[in-house]
């Protein structure tokens, strides 16, 4: 397995983001019209994006949690959700930054936006 130096932790990027993110099964709904969908997805976001240094892993979530917003992806977002969550974030935080984006995401994306964390807090997932 490919291992790589991240700051100061010994860490396979695969491994890291598969673990009940929610990619591969997404990216097993597209496996027969896009095959390593999933595979790409992980890789290339996941790892070559996500792991740059600058910014730590719950402030990229919270960016991808405001992206999510914006662009209306429900899946995504309850992924995200989830992530920040496990990553020490509290609901209310990731709450904030959901009712942040109202100026510029707008009311009703904000609302699907805040039905979807309600899942995701209800859920339990993300313990």
């Amino acid at each position: 397995m490919n291992h790589r130096k991240y700051r100061y932790l010994e860490i396979a990027p695969r491994d890291q983001f598969r673990r009940g993110n929610g990619i591969e099964e997404r990216g097993e709904d597209q496996a027969d019209i896009c095959p390593g969908f999933s595979e790409t997805t992980i890789e290339w976001a996941m790892s070559r994006i996500t792991l740059k240094p600058g910014l730590d892993l719950l402030t990229l979530e919270y960016l991808l949690i405001a992206s999510c917003v914006t662009l209306r992806v429900v899946p995504q977002l309850r992924t995200h959700i989830a992530s920040a969550l496990k990553l020490g974030a509290t609901k209310e935080q990731v709450v904030e930054v959901i009712r942040h984006m109202i100026s510029y995401a707008g009311g009703p994306a904000v609302t699907v936006a805040l039905n979807a964390a309600t899942e995701v807090f209800q859920s339990g997932k993300f313990a």
